[in-house]
């Protein structure tokens, strides 16, 4: 062994390859770890992100639905004296067109029996022990997922892959003097969360790994059901909001990701929303990077060695002098030159190759570095995406899919913001409910289709019937609401010249087409914005009742 190192040329190249290691492996460690940070970082970021929105998305679905049913209860046919069946049942009727997810909707007394349902499931039965009927007794219930029991030998399911679940929806119905009158109640087919979860996943989600779970309070799986008796969730998982590398029952590491979905009103239900993605998959471009780098490495090594061998071969002296520049180049000395004082061509032509080595190693540490910029140029881009992307849901969420209006949500934010106003500064609002007459006909003889078409239509005389600075907004099915910022006295011209541009105007195929509308103005002694929408509400169906195709005045609004 003594022998062989006292060998200059396989000293000489033992000393130059183990330097060439030691920068290697050092700017490899660095950049890498460098990159590897980032990437890792970008991935649980980009997995926050997915959970936060569909977390967003989800909290919004239940809002939105719990919403619903409130408005639904203190509709007034649900207060008259006798019960109307057919008004009821056309509202239910209605109520499953706009969302098919809902697969059962009734109204039920205070002793439990069904008085009014869609398609007259269960009519008749008593439910006086299910829980969200005990509960929407005295406030409004939003109910965690369930198996079908009643519904179960009723029902068709469409899905066969799994039991049908339901997730219960139900608020309780006083008259004037806060005496309940019944129940109403909705019980959603739990496989809409499917569709609101995708359209909050990346398209190439699956390529990526990517795997979106729902769990309750127990850390139990709600979603997906096939996953259900599959898999069960870490018992430590990183707090709302964050993410983290664990490991999984299944013995696999994932980074991993939790949100908690947020119902103000429903706190009981305390979902969670978990994402998880492969390592190997969130860290692939990290170990695509380190082969590069490695093979690279190993090629720069091998030439740069045998080159070293051939050239030190040829050389007897000056060792110190060389010696000394390469310890100056190992302590970090990027800089230091390979002058060497000699006449012999050997040290020349060694001293040029020492200096295009370190030169070669600087290049390719530039050229590292670029590759590292890159990555964080297309992790830039990436989080840019999905910023745009989470900009547009919100947008989504705010219009009407079908006549791009404001939606029921925007016109409440809006009424409310008016109402704030009102009670700050005096400033009063008036509220428009128009309602399409004889729609329910048009959609029967003409077809869904036909009927859509008019809506988007009517849709587009209102707006251009009023000012940018008011608030169009289909508010449900046929019924659209107007709100008139700082607007009380002409607030009865502008109704009267949307129902006259309605009734003026010739539809495809349907022909003349009617619209029944209800004014309301605010009150500085209102109590909420609601009472000025139920004022509304009420002047349009006695527009209604008084024969259609006119405008109604709530008293005392003007």
């Amino acid at each position: 062994m003594l022998s062989w190192l006292n060998i200059f040329r396989n000293r000489l190249t033992l000393l130059f390859g183990g330097l060439l290691l030691l920068i290697g492996s050092l700017l490899f460690s660095y950049l890498y770890y460098q990159a590897s940070d980032k990437i890792r970082q970008a991935s649980s970021d980009a997995l926050v992100s997915i959970g936060r929105t569909n977390a967003n998305a989800l909290a919004a679905t239940l809002k939105e639905r719990e919403r619903e049913i409130i408005l639904l209860s203190k509709r007034p046919v649900f207060s008259q004296q006798e019960v109307n069946t057919a008004s009821i049942q056309s509202i239910f009727e209605l109520l499953q067109s706009s969302n098919p997810h809902y697969v059962w909707i009734a109204f039920v007394d205070p002793d439990g029996k069904v008085l009014v349902s869609f398609n007259d499931l269960l009519l008749g039965d008593y439910v006086s022990a299910r829980p969200w009927f005990v509960q929407a007794q005295h406030a409004p219930y939003l109910g965690d997922v369930h198996e079908a029991v009643l519904l179960a030998k009723q029902l068709q399911v469409k899905n066969t892959d799994e039991p049908l679940r339901f997730v219960d929806f139900a608020a309780p119905v006083f008259n004037a003097n806060h005496k309940l009158l019944g129940v109403v109640a909705i019980h959603a087919d739990w496989s809409w969360v499917k569709v609101v979860l995708q359209g909050s996943l990346p398209h190439d989600a699956k390529e990526q790994g990517l795997e979106v779970y729902i769990a309750n309070a127990q850390q139990q799986l709600l979603y997906p059901y096939a996953s259900i008796s599959q898999l069960s969730l870490p018992k430590a998982l990183p707090a709302s909001g964050d993410s983290d590398v664990i490991r999984w029952p299944d013995g696999a590491e994932y980074v991993t990701s939790s949100f908690d979905v947020n119902v103000p009103n429903s706190a009981q239900l305390a979902w969670k929303i978990v994402v998880r993605q492969p390592v190997e998959k969130a860290l692939a471009a990290a170990l695509e990077l380190r082969t590069t780098m490695l093979w690279m490495g190993s090629l720069a090594v091998i030439l740069i060695l045998s080159v070293t061998y051939r050239l030190a071969s040829q050389m007897s002296r000056p060792i110190e002098q060389l010696a000394r520049v390469a310890n100056l180049i190992q302590a970090g000395n990027e800089r230091a030159k390979f002058d060497i004082s000699s006449n012999l061509q050997e040290v020349k032509s060694l001293s040029a190759s020492l200096q295009g080595m370190t030169s070669n190693l600087l290049s390719r540490r530039q050229a590292l570095s670029e590759i590292n910029s890159k990555l964080e140029e297309k992790v830039q881009e990436r989080t840019a995406a999905l910023e745009e992307a989470n900009l547009q849901l919100q947008r989504l969420s705010r219009r009407d899919g079908l006549t791009g209006l404001q939606n029921r949500r925007a016109a409440e934010e809006a009424l409310q913001h008016e109402f704030l106003v009102l009670k700050r500064s005096g400033t009063r609002f008036s509220v428009l409910i128009l309602d399409v007459d004889h729609f329910k006909q048009v959609n029967d003889k003409f077809g869904h289709l036909v009927g859509d078409a008019v809506l988007i239509d009517i849709a587009k005389l209102i707006q251009s019937s009023v000012r940018q600075t008011d608030l169009a907004a289909r508010f449900g099915g046929e019924e659209f609401l107007v709100l008139l910022p700082d607007t009380i006295e002409s607030a009865i011209k502008v109704a009267e010249k949307i129902r006259l541009s309605i009734e003026a105007q010739t539809f495809p195929e349907v022909g003349r087409v009617t619209v029944s509308i209800g004014v309301s103005g605010a009150r500085r002694a209102d109590e909420s914005q609601d009472e000025v929408v139920h004022r509304a509400d009420m002047a349009l169906y006695e527009a209604k009742r008084a024969g259609r195709n006119q405008v109604s005045i709530a008293a005392g609004s003007f």
